[in-house]
């Protein structure tokens, strides 16, 4: 199954969409790929849950390590900090948040 596919069959049984709805939905929305970019990390979930449990729970590790370490350094903002400052500077962008 497609990503797409993957992403219309969620919302159509978690909120109860049509299909027509949810890829209408997902039509308007930036791309995956732009996540993607933006993110200091991804999860697959495509998956069993009990595998995804333990990928969220190593990155929550990994992402609690590499801000400590940063502190310890003096770095105040996160790569995520960085990319929204990035974003919402150029003309005609806007925070996705």
């Amino acid at each position: 199954m497609r990503p797409e596919d993957v992403r219309v069959a969620r919302l159509v049984q978690s909120r109860g969409w049509s299909e027509e709805h949810a890829r209408a939905v997902l039509a308007v929305q930036r791309p995956a790929e732009w996540f993607r970019d933006a993110a200091d990390l991804t999860l697959d979930n495509t998956g069993e849950i009990a595998d995804l449990e333990r990928a969220a729970r190593a990155a929550v590790v990994r992402l609690m390590a590499e801000r400590r370490a940063a502190l310890r350094a003096g770095v105040t903002e996160t790569h995520a900090d960085d990319q929204r400052a990035a974003q919402t500077s150029r003309p005609g962008t806007r925070d996705p948040r």
